[in-house]
């Protein structure tokens, strides 16, 4: 991951276990979800939380088609839109449940569930 990703990617971290947790996106691909939606308010000169409009959107999409590739396209406005559902869902729910407190509890959680399912 790059360096200049990392600090937009910190303020992230829940929407990144949102895309785990519901499985919209896999582990490989959920760091390109990230990397669409911190360039999209890079362009706009944004911050994250930050409302934009359908015509901000349409305008970096266009902007990013001349020099991606179409299925990349595609990925960035599902990415963006699903950044947007998630801020205006989940922007004042606590979501600590989708972020791992430690190892430990989850184990104990697999074992549990585990011993529940055979």
């Amino acid at each position: 991951m790059l360096v200049w990703f990392l600090p937009i990617a910190r303020g992230m971290q829940n929407f990144k276990s949102y895309l785990l947790a519901m499985h919209i996106a896999g582990p490989k691909a959920v760091d390109f979800y990230l990397h669409w939606v911190t360039q999209f308010y890079r362009f706009l000169n944004k911050q994250p939380r930050d409302t934009v409009t359908q015509q901000e959107m349409d305008s970096s999409l266009k902007r990013l088609s001349k020099s991606r590739e179409s299925w990349q396209v595609d990925q960035a406005a599902k990415a963006i839109s699903l950044y947007q559902f998630f801020i205006t869902k989940y922007s004042n729910a606590n979501l600590h449940f989708l972020v791992p407190r430690n190892n430990y509890l989850w184990r104990y959680d697999f074992f549990r569930a585990r011993y529940v399912l055979f």
